[in-house]
Order: C-alpha cells, then structure tokens, then sequence
C-alpha cells in the first residue's frame, strides 16, 4: 500500500469534502517513523499553502521534502528542498 497524502478541502459548514488523494509512495518506499511533523506554509509564493516533511534516512542523511500544492487541492509529490549528508546535522 505505501504512504499516501490526501487533503480535504473546507466546506463553508465548516466540514471537509472527500479526501483527494494526491501522491502514494508504493510498498516500502517512504517510512512514517523516519519522518518529521509536517509544516505548512507557502513555499512557492503562490498563494497555497504546500507541506515541508523532513525525511531521516537509514544511511545518517536528512533530507526536507517539499509537496508543492496544485489549484485541484491536491499536491504534487515530494521534491527535495534540502539535503545533508551523514554526520552534518
């Protein structure tokens, strides 16, 4: 099954549509515990609010990835943001 990101889009009741499902990781590709809290904020200067997800890999190195939003509600996948290498951070 992998790891899946979804958003739900606010209802002006204060309720969520449906989730739209946007990205999957496929089986054994993205592990929720080598993963941070996701933060939000726009990262694009568009005008959506994208996710920024820290990823510790099992070599020592980090890596922020960045789920850029699209106008559907939904993001694109992970691209790289920022990188170290073992042992620097």
């Amino acid at each position: 099954m992998g790891t899946t990101t979804g958003t739900g889009a606010s209802m002006a009741d204060g309720g969520f549509e449906a989730p739209l499902s946007s990205w999957r990781s496929g089986e054994g590709k993205w592990h929720a515990a080598n993963s941070g809290s996701p933060l939000s904020g726009d990262t694009g200067s568009d005008g959506r609010a994208d996710v920024v997800i820290m990823y510790n890999y099992a070599n020592g190195s980090h890596r922020a990835h960045t789920f850029t939003s699209r106008e559907d509600g939904g993001s694109d996948g992970p691209q790289g943001s920022w990188h170290a290498e073992p042992g620097t951070w």
